[in-house]
């Protein structure tokens, strides 16, 4: 059974408000957050999370809402609905679609949804690859090169652990520094690669909770206020890491490498770890505009590669 999202979107809606019209952090800030958080625990594909669980959650952060903050974001409608009478408490919930991620490209342009995803990065489905984020830097600490040769969060609006395709790109673009962008590995940044991929994930059917993206050099190469190219050494550093990445995805079945340094970098972590070897794997060029505008054909190259990780798996 799948949530409704009669039921589902009002909370959501209203959480929104919250966020927006300054309700203040005793009540606003982690209202909203529990209802996002239960709404979007319930929609990853592979969570085995029980209606009742949802009910029971964001009935609690409801009954904390004092009665005027209440009446000024509307949620009176949707704690009605919310309740064991509208839905099975029995049933399990694996893919209900009830949490507004950006429907457009560039998304990240709206500071707010930058901010929605930033409060949500140790949930559950993402903790262990932040966690794995903030291990990695910290190793890297001594040898950074600058404060923004770090590594970038990943995004809590995939399916994080649960991906069952695991894009790599090269290296992560200015746009996913928190200095100059999201601080998010996201195809909702404000960039014509994540442009891009956006567009193509969409045209091939592949949704968020398919996949996660990434980069086979972890880490920003800052050139001055230019980026650096990523070269062979880049990624040799970068290997060890990523195969110790791979351990904690628990549903993964298939990479997905755009460009070459990110192909060679693969093709090096399948040398030494036997697991990435049982995985499917899909080599395309990279989507990044100028690749694309000067090369036609590599759009359709990278569409049917999405294209094959969006069809079910028997």
């Amino acid at each position: 059974m799948i949530l409704s999202g009669t039921v589902v979107a009002p909370l959501v809606r209203a959480a929104t408000k919250l966020d927006g019209q300054g309700v203040g952090t005793d009540h606003g800030n982690s209202i909203s957050a529990g209802i996002k958080q239960c709404c979007l625990r319930s929609r990853l594909s592979g969570w085995q999370v029980k209606i009742g669980n949802i009910v029971d959650a964001v009935r609690e952060k409801l009954a904390s809402i004092p009665e005027q903050v209440a009446r000024r974001v509307n949620l009176s409608r949707g704690a009605e609905n919310f309740n064991e009478n509208t839905v099975d408490s029995t049933a399990e919930v694996k893919s209900p679609i009830c949490v507004d991620w950006p429907s457009e490209p560039m998304g990240h342009r709206d500071y707010g949804a930058v901010q929605q995803k930033l409060a949500m990065l140790d949930d559950p489905h993402v903790k262990p690859l932040n966690d794995w984020v903030r291990s990695l830097n910290g190793l890297r600490s001594e040898s950074l090169k600058s404060e923004e040769n770090v590594a970038p969060w990943f995004d809590p609006s995939s399916s994080g652990i649960y991906a069952k395709t695991l894009i790599l790109l090269e290296a992560p673009g200015p746009r996913a520094t928190s200095t100059r962008g999201s601080g998010i590995i996201s195809i909702d940044n404000a960039d014509q690669t994540a442009r891009n991929m956006f567009v193509l994930t969409q045209q091939a059917g592949l949704g968020r909770k398919d996949f996660v993206p990434w980069n086979i050099v972890p880490w920003y190469l800052p050139d001055g206020q230019k980026t650096k190219t990523t070269t062979n050494r880049d990624v040799l550093e970068a290997v060890p890491h990523i195969s110790s990445l791979l351990e904690l995805f628990t549903e993964l079945e298939r990479v997905i490498t755009l460009g070459g340094q990110s192909r060679r970098g693969w093709e090096l972590v399948r040398r030494q770890l036997p697991k990435a070897r049982d995985l499917m794997w899909d080599a395309a060029p990279h989507p990044s505009a100028t690749n694309l505008n000067t090369r036609p054909e590599s759009r359709q190259l990278i569409l049917e590669c999405f294209q094959r990780a969006a069809r079910p798996t028997s």
